[in-house]
């Protein structure tokens, strides 16, 4: 799935990472790469529930934060400035929390 990304066959990755999440629904990189696929698709409303459940497998995470800011974008997207405010405040919280667990 992550070649077919790389490649841009956007398409046949989401189909990729379809039966991927069948086999472990609790990869969030996996998680991850189909949400971006979804959302490089402008596929906003079916690649935010990937992401959040990036959100929920790995909180702790860095590439939580890169979900989080990629929730916001999808709000931003769906003209739903409620949400990406929410979820873009939610990036600076983020970003600073990896940041203090860095040093």
């Amino acid at each position: 799935g992550e070649l077919l990304v790389y490649w841009n066959n956007l398409d046949e990755a989401e189909l990729s990472f379809q039966n991927a999440a069948l086999l472990d629904d609790n990869d969030g990189e996996c998680e991850y790469i189909y949400g971006k696929a979804l959302y490089d698709n402008m596929k906003y409303e079916l690649a935010l529930p990937k992401f959040k459940r990036v959100i929920q497998i790995n909180s702790d995470d860095v590439g939580c934060m890169y979900s989080v800011h990629y929730c916001a974008q999808c709000y931003q997207e769906l003209k739903d400035v409620e949400n990406a405010q929410k979820y873009y405040l939610k990036t600076i919280e983020k970003s600073i929390v990896v940041g203090d667990n860095e040093q």
